[in-house]
């Protein structure tokens, strides 16, 4: 794994002119899935004469359709409108292509998946079939970080594709399940029957899991490591849980397991910043927040400290709580709950790891399914980022918010931040213009812009002449207790 550093500073040097995701396609009667987006190529670097194209792709690879979409400023397409679709399982493959260098090999979408009984779920472009330009090896994939529940209303589920060429033709996955003190509870071995490029299926735990294992971590918390190998593909899984009652996908994406083979990386306190890292937690009324630290990462034993505040653009201030969080053989998993209006900051200034991913579950009261949004703490080898944006949910009955924050790595010396937000479809634009203290969080209640938004879905976008900020976005439906969300691009 190449190190956090190289990675930041490698990306000016990426040239592709294809970018491209792959999610899975589950539509019926009661499912549909939306692709939304928003042509940022333009207003970020005026790329223009850009293609876009869908392609579906059905399990066994016997039936294909492709569209060519034009690129508007917002876009939202549903899969089952514009193919006519009544029942389809198998992959929805996104490509964009530009005689221009997009850089980035992989495109800002969400896929949303839409559930006749008003839940709602996303997930952004994380799988993908690499370019030529790549190297197409057969690599060895190790997928975790999602959360894991198994009852009698849901169970977990991964969607796994395979390449456009392909190396062996009856491949097997190896899944590992671990308790909450990284035990191992259960492995075992599942050969997949996807014999053609492209073949693909959702792989339910219950259809594949021995019975003796499932009545073991029915109701218990616990969370999976797959292995499997595959060439040509970018092997980032779109998982979640399925609700067996509304027949409702809830996705994230997965992330990979720290390769102990791989150089260790470690990012150094330097002179010049008082924190190597840290993990902004914020939560809004009646909202709660539990944070998962599954011990996936590279092995460290770390203990952080806390900042505090509980009212937007007030500074931080210190706490006395520390966190010891672990990872590695020895490591478990560590949890943080958080509720209501609050703002609290993980930090440290050690020698700490580049890579420590996190889940970010939010729900509010008696919702059906929390998110689960996949990100990292922030090191400070990471570059400052002065745009984010994001897609979001405007449907009948939702709300969206912004939760915010304006931290650098000298805690405590941060400037404030003056900041723009635009959120749009293809016939409005709304602007919103605001500060945020230096060491401080905002939440942006977008109920008023909704209300004039005639679209199921929007765009938004948000400049500042901070490179210290982060957004979580979230989309919530107190009525049918349905929430969504994810970090902005």
């Amino acid at each position: 794994m190449i190190s956090i550093k190289k990675t930041f500073t490698e990306r000016n040097k990426w040239v592709n002119y294809r970018a491209s995701a792959v999610f899975p396609c589950y539509i019926n009667d009661k499912n549909d899935q939306v692709i939304s987006f928003q042509n940022y190529w333009f207003w970020k670097r005026r790329l223009t004469k850009l293609k876009f194209f869908i392609t579906l792709i059905d399990e066994k690879n016997k039936i294909n359709k492709k569209k060519k979409l034009k690129i508007k400023d917002h876009n939202e397409f549903s899969i089952k409108n514009i193919f006519n679709l009544k029942n389809f399982k198998g992959i929805i493959h996104c490509e964009i292509k530009s005689t221009k260098n997009l850089r980035f090999a992989f495109p800002g979408i969400v896929c949303f998946f839409i559930n006749t009984s008003g839940l709602l779920s996303c997930v952004h472009s994380s799988g993908r079939i690499l370019n030529n330009n790549e190297k197409n090896e057969n690599y060895k994939h190790e997928e975790s970080n999602f959360y894991c529940r198994l009852n009698n209303k849901f169970e977990p589920f991964f969607h796994l594709f395979r390449g456009n060429k392909i190396v062996k033709n009856n491949p097997k996955i190896n899944i590992s399940g671990f308790n909450y003190k990284n035990e191992k509870i259960f492995e075992f071995v599942h050969f997949i029957n996807l014999k053609k490029p492209y073949s693909s299926k959702i792989f339910f735990i219950s259809k594949i899991t021995p019975r003796n294992i499932i009545n073991k971590i029915k109701n218990k918390e616990f969370f999976l490591v797959i292995r499997y190998e595959e060439k040509n593909i970018f092997g980032r899984l779109v998982a979640g849980n399925y609700d067996r009652e509304n027949d409702a996908i809830f996705a994230t994406h997965t992330l990979n397991v720290y390769d102990k083979k791989s150089n260790k990386d470690f990012v150094l306190p330097s002179e010049d910043k008082n924190s190597t890292t840290f993990l902004p937690l914020m939560s809004e009324k009646n909202l709660n927040l539990r944070t998962v630290i599954y011990p996936i990462n590279q092995k460290f034993n770390i203990n952080f400290f806390n900042k505090i505040a509980n009212q937007q653009n007030k500074k931080l201030k210190p706490s006395k709580e520390i966190n010891k969080i672990s990872s590695g053989p020895t490591g478990e998993v560590f949890l943080k709950k958080i509720k209501d209006r609050k703002f609290n900051l993980l930090y440290s200034n050690k020698k700490v790891p580049g890579r420590i991913y996190v889940s970010h579950n939010y729900s509010f009261k008696n919702s059906r399914h929390p998110t689960d949004i996949g990100t990292a703490f922030h090191n400070s080898h990471m570059p400052p980022k002065k745009n984010h944006w994001g897609q979001s949910v405007s449907k009948k009955n939702y709300n969206t918010m912004l939760l915010i924050r304006n931290v650098s790595h000298n805690i405590g010396k941060t400037n404030d931040a003056k900041c723009n937000l635009e959120c749009f479809n293809n016939s409005l634009k709304l602007e919103k213009n605001f500060s945020i203290a230096g060491d401080s969080f905002k939440i942006l209640n977008l109920e008023k812009i909704l209300k004039r938004i005639k679209s199921n879905f929007f765009s938004w976008r948000l400049s500042s002449n901070s490179g210290n900020l982060e957004v979580i976005w979230l989309s919530y439906n107190n009525r049918n207790r349905s929430v969504c969300g994810d970090h902005s691009f």
